[in-house]
């Protein structure tokens, strides 16, 4: 996803394994860890509050790197896949 990103900003580059890893070494604000499937039970228990401070610091987050609307993906609570992959990290 990077690549395609850096790809139509005209930057051609490549992307090391410890691409994400020094991505958030250099953005102090941004956390990551490993990605893994919610329990549907979890799930539905979901706290609204919870979900409006996620949604504002999405919102707050998006405001200060200027992150236009064609760099942004919907996903559910077990995030998506691209491509073929055995664990994934996300970030938040």
């Amino acid at each position: 996803m990077v690549y395609k990103i850096l790809k139509a900003k005209g930057r051609v580059a490549e992307i090391g394994k410890g691409w994400v890893d020094e991505f958030v070494g250099r953005h102090p604000g941004i956390q990551s860890k490993a990605g893994k499937s919610i329990d549907k039970q979890r799930a539905l228990a979901t706290d609204i509050s919870i979900f409006r401070k996620d949604l504002d610091r999405f919102y707050t987050l998006k405001s200060r790197y200027h992150v236009l609307p064609e760099n942004i993906w919907n996903t559910d609570e077990k995030g998506f896949a691209m491509g073929l992959g055995g664990g994934g990290t996300v970030l938040w």
